[in-house]
């Protein structure tokens, strides 16, 4: 107990007494009255905050905190941090929470592992109800897009559930049986009316949000470290060759993934072990590849896909071990078909009405000319 005395400069205008705890709070007597109270120092309660957010009180903001059940507040303006809330006092079977949002309306949600979502007041923490009918009370991230007015609820092992702050009600809820990859969400996060979603085993999937509707998810592809990554683009399509893998088929203006192309699936590439790829005079896709020195007519080292089906070029040269098989790049014009090869330069004829596939010309090496399948020119459309 202290006593303060007044009628001074920078004073009170009365004598009072300041009592303390201990607690870094004062409380002020005046005569026999409680007369408030002086925070001196204040700190929060817990030391492991697992979530934090900056919440807009229509002041100068507060900093929330939690850890398992409970909420800590300090609040920016006077450096203070105010009286804790323990949620489990208020909600049964809460669990721990796992996020803090605010939507643009001022509210704050909180998720947690055991009760779902529920609406608190961003002025003072104050409960304001819960949202019902979520896919599961298991909640692990959310996210509010302002553009929709939705906040995207991620759960552990149940999809994400969509709930509308206009209608504050549950719009829509995506699962694997209608569009997701996977329903373990680990993360979530929007920008610009798309919703990210982190998984546990099928990378980042997406959905639009003004639909909303699924789309699609970006994955690892099992290649990395990479030495090249031919590209080819026709139009609104592009051709991302991974060595070792196959051909990643994309969609340009959306960036969705349209197709991995392997060898294992039907009517596949001819080879995963791509080294280049070129869209040529009459707009088919040409991929050159590392093969076996099969020795075989058509060792698949270079092939050509017209929209529907692969064309293998052929290869074989007479004499001993002098087919292509390694194809580093490739070219055509309107005479014909042109590659770098571990033999030289090679070039084939274009299909013509007389012959009707490409034919190998010739392969040319600094050892001399070398040795070509069936000649003949021609320009015609293959």
């Amino acid at each position: 107990i202290s006593a303060w005395p007044g009628g001074e400069d920078r004073s009170p205008a009365a004598s009072m007494a300041l009592v303390g705890d201990s607690s870094g709070t004062l409380g002020r007597m005046l005569e026999e009255n409680p007369d408030g109270s002086v925070v001196v120092v204040s700190s929060p309660s817990i030391d492991d905050a697992e979530v934090s957010a900056i919440i807009d009180d229509g002041e100068q903001g507060e900093f929330w905190i939690a850890s398992g059940s409970v909420i800590n507040f300090m609040d920016r303006q006077d450096s203070v941090w105010k009286t804790p809330l323990d949620l489990s006092n208020e909600i049964s079977n809460l669990g721990s929470i796992t996020d803090i949002v605010q939507d643009d309306d001022g509210w704050v949600w909180v998720s947690t592992t055991g009760s779902g979502t529920h609406r608190l007041s961003g002025v003072d923490g104050s409960l304001f109800g819960s949202i019902q009918g979520l896919n599961s009370d298991f909640v692990t991230s959310m996210s509010y897009d302002a553009n929709n007015d939705v906040l995207v609820i991620g759960h552990h092992d149940s999809g994400v559930s969509l709930y509308s702050t206009i209608s504050n009600s549950v719009i829509e809820i995506f699962t694997t049986s209608n569009g997701l990859d996977s329903d373990f969400v680990r993360e979530v996060a929007t920008r610009y009316g798309v919703a990210y979603i982190a998984t546990e085993d099928m990378g980042v999937m997406r959905i639009d949000l003004s639909g909303p509707t699924v789309i699609g998810s970006w994955q690892s592809l099992g290649a990395d470290n990479l030495e090249s990554t031919p590209v080819a683009v026709d139009g609104d399509t592009i051709y991302l060759g991974l060595p070792g893998l196959g051909i990643l088929v994309i969609d340009r203006l959306t960036k969705d993934i349209i197709n991995l192309w392997t060898p294992d699936e039907q009517n596949g590439i001819p080879d995963a072990d791509v080294n280049t790829l070129a869209i040529d005079y009459y707009g088919g896709l040409l991929v050159g590849s590392e093969v076996q020195n099969s020795g075989a007519n058509s060792n698949g080292g270079l092939a050509r896909w017209d929209g529907t089906s692969w064309e293998l070029l052929p290869t074989s040269i007479p004499g001993w071990s002098n087919d292509p098989f390694e194809f580093y790049d490739v070219t055509s014009d309107d005479g014909g078909i042109y590659a770098g090869t571990n033999r030289g330069a090679c070039m084939w004829y274009w299909a013509t009405d007389v012959q009707s596939s490409i034919t190998l010309n010739e392969c040319w090496s600094s050892g001399g000319g070398g040795g070509g399948g069936g000649g003949g020119g021609g320009s015609g459309v293959p």
